[in-house]
């Protein structure tokens, strides 16, 4: 529904086509992030945001339950809280869109 509601207030004329997004200009982000979109070193968005959720996917896949569940030190967050936290993030990001 967020995705639905972000394609018609950012593209009301249908002019976007998620399958070829691309590239964000300067001008669609605060200065600060370009330290993380100039690490994406192609143009062709959307295989690359594919490419890297097989990558987490498999990483993530080989993380027994019990390793999971274990934090570095007292106190500290656990490897599925994290996970937890970086997808919570991600919704609201999404959701303020």
């Amino acid at each position: 529904m967020v995705t639905t509601i972000a394609y018609f207030v950012f593209f009301p004329n249908n002019t976007y086509d998620p399958d070829t997004m691309p590239r964000p200009q300067t001008t669609e982000y605060a200065p600060y992030y370009s330290r993380y979109v100039d690490l994406v070193q192609t143009e062709e968005i959307v295989p690359e945001l594919n490419s890297q959720l097989d990558k987490t996917v498999s990483f993530l896949s080989n993380i027994s339950e019990e390793k999971s569940l274990t934090n570095y030190a007292e106190g500290k967050w656990t490897i599925k809280e994290v996970l937890n936290h970086v997808n919570v993030s991600g919704f609201l990001v999404c959701a303020r869109v």
